[in-house]
């Protein structure tokens, strides 16, 4: 049996929720107009906001501190832009990059009649770091089996990802000491550290040599980052 560790479960249900007829975002930590006092930065995670973009649709967000950028489609392509980088991703992809505080970011939906769902972070990150290229990691996901996209050789963080089977089991071993662990559940569902997470919802633990999942579905998608 999972020793449960120091954590904090972020429910899907609980999220705040900022909607118009074109865009809408999911909040698990504050953003914008959304402000729980229980919501707030989560280490150097500043944001994380779980996306739906209308056809044809355009959003824009404005950078008020030092960041780094993580965009994650999650169904369908998308095109970003920055004013200085600009690229094309689609699932299976993701785009990093660092952005100065008054910087803004636009994300455009490119079809003409499909609602696309992407996620975006922003991790506080000291401006002389910061990588100000965007870059593109690719990735397939392996059925159970963790397969890291981006590791700490080139960002302040590290990301993973996983696919697997009603059952299988994986254990997350930590890069760095005293660093955080932040899951966010894809699709499906999973038991993390002795939690039951539903899909959307999100584990933050702290003070672990290693994490333990279970997937507790079929082709359970599970997002990792540790920083």
């Amino acid at each position: 049996m999972t020793e449960l560790s120091p954590g904090k479960i972020y429910l899907a249900e609980q999220r705040g929720v900022t909607e118009t007829q074109l865009v809408r975002q999911f909040h698990t930590l504050n953003f914008g107009s959304y402000y729980s006092e229980h919501k707030g930065p989560l280490g150097n995670l500043l944001v994380f906001n779980d996306n739906l973009l209308a056809a044809s649709v355009t959003d824009e967000t404005h950078i008020n501190a030092d960041t780094i950028v993580v965009i994650i489609p999650v169904t369908g392509a998308l095109h970003y832009t920055d004013g200085y980088n600009s690229n094309e991703a689609d699932a299976g992809e993701i785009l990093t990059v660092g952005l100065t505080a008054g910087s803004r970011l636009t994300i455009t939906n490119p079809y003409s009649n499909d609602t696309i769902n992407y996620l975006q972070l922003h991790f506080n990150a000291d401006r002389e770091f910061i990588p100000k290229q965007l870059n593109k990691h690719c990735f397939d996901l392996q059925q159970n089996e963790l397969i890291t996209i981006a590791d700490q050789h080139s960002l302040p963080l590290k990301m993973s990802i996983g696919r697997f089977s009603g059952r299988e089991e994986a254990v997350y071993r930590l890069a760095g000491k005293g660093t955080l662990i932040f899951g966010f559940v894809i699709a499906g569902a999973f038991e993390v550290q002795g939690r039951l997470l539903h899909e959307r919802d999100s584990l933050a633990v702290w003070g672990v040599p290693e994490v333990e999942l279970e997937a507790l579905s079929n082709n359970a998608v599970m997002l990792l980052f540790e920083y």
